[in-house]
């Protein structure tokens, strides 16, 4: 599992606790805690929770200095796929837009078709902060209800950016892949003080993305669901929900039992965004 977007910082009183409930908390369950810190202070942070005695993640090696200094990304290698987890850049403030496309979008693909070529297929997930089809993955349908292709994650650029990813690097978004026609949000507008809420205001910016092996069951390991869990916060209303992709597993009855002969055993493990957040179980 991975949290997204959280606030803390190395240092500090209040970050110290929550860091310290959280690593108990987890300690408890049988999870350690990986942490990325962002040198903004209060943005951007994740913490990966993986199960006792699964490597813990590392952020990656990214051929841009000035991407790997934004801490956006965890990566961990399982004996079956390699797992990214991420926080793309939003490019609403001025010059953003620019450094995703020139900056962050090559750096990425370079890191994950290295991967890639790995041998192993490939789950790339998290919020990529961008909504790739206007006719399915956003609330607007007209270009004006859609922000005019300028307001961030809705730009032509952005969208043209993912097919680039997808294209170049292998990768199938695994929910358009299980549901193609399906309209479901992940994402609304963060509501401001005094504002109503806008809960038709949606968009889909979290997602799952795979090797193509994965999605089409050429491989042992096989995407089976991404789910988008708007009842995971007990009727709270978030500015995203969690995305969990599960997975099926099949062991040879050879590799269970010593034996000959083509026995599948199913595993599920789920992947998430959940406060944004994003997990993968066996």
């Amino acid at each position: 599992m991975c949290l997204m977007e959280h606030k803390l910082q190395p240092a500090g009183a209040s970050s110290a606790d929550a860091k310290a409930r959280l690593e108990q908390l987890a300690t408890e369950c049988g999870y350690g805690c990986t942490w990325t810190f962002s040198p903004r202070a209060g943005f951007d942070g994740l913490v990966a929770l993986t199960q006792a005695g699964t490597p813990p993640p590392v952020e990656p090696p990214l051929s841009n200095a000035a991407c790997a200094q934004e801490r956006r990304l965890l990566a961990l290698e399982l004996d079956s796929m390699h797992v990214v987890l991420a926080y793309v850049p939003n490019s609403g403030r001025p010059g953003r837009l620019a450094f995703r496309l020139e900056q962050w979008e090559p750096s990425v693909r370079a890191l994950l078709s290295d991967l890639q070529r790995s041998g192993k297929p490939l789950l790339y997930q998290g919020d990529l902060n961008v909504a790739h089809e206007r006719s399915l993955d956003a609330w607007g349908t007209t270009a004006a209800q859609f922000g005019g292709f300028k307001a961030s994650g809705r730009t032509r650029e952005e969208a043209e950016a993912f097919e680039q990813l997808l294209d170049k690097c292998g990768l199938v978004d695994g929910f358009r892949f299980l549901h193609p026609s399906a309209r479901s949000a992940t994402c609304w507008a963060q509501k401001r003080a005094g504002e109503a809420e806008q809960r038709e205001h949606w968009k889909r910016y979290d997602y799952a993305l795979v090797s193509e092996g994965l999605a089409r069951g050429s491989r042992q390991l096989q995407l089976t669901e991404v789910r988008h869990r708007g009842d995971a916060f007990g009727g709270g209303r978030p500015d995203h929900v969690p995305i969990e992709s599960v997975f099926a597993l099949c062991v040879t009855s050879s590799a269970l039992m010593g034996g000959s002969g083509s026995l599948p055993r199913r595993f599920e493990g789920d992947g998430s965004s959940a406060a944004e957040a994003v997990s993968v179980r066996f």
